[in-house]
């Protein structure tokens, strides 16, 4: 999360419900929409256990 928030908004002090207490960022995503939506795009069911 550090890597891919270095030099962007995150990154620059500014106040957001995604930092905590010492301005660590636990943002959900820090790539855009469609890079989300690329990385996500298939499901690896043998990834997963089920009980």
């Amino acid at each position: 999360m550090d890597q891919r928030t270095y030099g962007t908004v995150w990154d620059s002090g500014c106040k957001s419900w995604y930092l905590n207490a010492e301005g660590k960022n636990f943002t959900l995503w820090p790539g855009s929409t469609l890079e989300y939506l690329w990385r996500t795009r298939k499901f690896d069911v043998s990834a997963y256990h089920q009980r």
